[in-house]
């Protein structure tokens, strides 16, 4: 696919869907930048063709088909790069965003990337939640300009990066302590989302099991405890459904205290023999994926490889 095909079927599909450029364009992407990827006469980076093929509801372009710039392509490979390091939770990959940002100009979507990975990074170097709330807020802000004073969403639909800034906000606003019940509402505005709009997969399956973890803690911490229970039953069907064994583990164990509480006594026996056989289960799983003479150490609900 060229540029002019991937511009011609980003205007034949949304003439079909009786969109104008405004709409499609949205905050992520300048309508004339949009124009000009139509008219074929500009290449639109793999993030933004991503969100713009999304929103259509079209498949994205097969980016190993040599249409991208130059810079596009090292930035892909910088991408991977850093998406195997996090796989690795190794978060010293700043010298490769530095390059990253050095490939030329970025679009929207890929400050916010950019913006996104160095928070992280810098979280793992011991910046204070506090200061990286202020951060990623601002990196919101560069697309998503309807929306409250407490970062909810007032349009239907959010770019990927756009979820991934509104939970590292609600994460931040909670751990702080200043706004627990914006970061309340803000996390539960994120799990409802996952469930009923069109994210891609490999987002929903990485980050939609710790989005509930987060939610059925703190709805707990704030003393719902009925209510967390409904997300509990959830919550673990997500987890399962994704095959994420911590936060399945995690929500198991605010269930039971759900049911300790309430005196369901048989409902908090049988999760408790749960919790055991997830344990069990989580602790072959490391056992087998260590290799190297990695050590495994138990340590309450948590498995740490040293």
């Amino acid at each position: 696919m060229d540029t002019c095909q991937i511009g011609e079927l980003i205007r034949e599909y949304r003439e079909e869907q009786g969109l104008t450029r405004e709409a499609l364009a949205g905050d992520f992407c300048a309508v004339s930048t949009l124009s000009r990827i139509e008219s074929g006469e500009e290449l639109p980076g793999k993030l933004l063709a991503n969100e713009l093929c999304s929103e259509l509801g079209l498949v994205a372009p097969n980016f190993q088909d040599g249409i991208l710039t130059e810079a596009d392509v090292i930035r892909c490979q910088i991408e991977r790069k850093i998406e195997e390091k996090l796989f690795c939770k190794d978060y010293e990959y700043i010298p490769l965003l530095k390059k990253y940002s050095e490939c030329g100009d970025m679009d929207v979507l890929e400050q916010q990337y950019y913006d996104y990975h160095m928070a992280l990074a810098k979280r793992a170097q011991g910046e204070s939640n506090e200061n990286l709330q202020d951060l990623f807020e601002k990196s919101i802000s560069l697309t998503l300009k309807s929306c409250t004073k407490d970062f909810l969403p007032l349009r239907p639909r959010l770019t990927n990066m756009e979820l991934l800034l509104l939970r590292q906000i609600a994460f931040c606003q909670y751990t702080v302590g200043k706004k627990k019940e914006n970061a309340l509402e803000l996390i539960k505005f994120i799990t409802e989302y996952y469930e009923t709009k069109p994210v891609i997969d490999k987002l929903i399956s990485s980050e939609f099991p710790f989005a509930m973890q987060d939610f059925t803690e703190w709805m707990f911490a704030a003393g719902y405890t009925e209510e967390t229970l409904n997300a509990c039953i959830r919550g673990l069907k997500v987890c399962d459904l994704y095959s994420e064994l911590i936060p399945f583990l995690k929500i198991l164990e605010i269930k039971a205290k759900c049911h300790r509480i309430l005196k369901n006594q048989a409902d908090y026996e049988k999760t408790k023999l749960t919790i055991h056989r997830t344990k069990r289960n989580l602790k072959s799983r490391y056992r087998l994926s260590s290799g190297f003479g990695g050590k495994i150490i138990f340590e309450g609900t948590l498995y740490i490889r040293q």
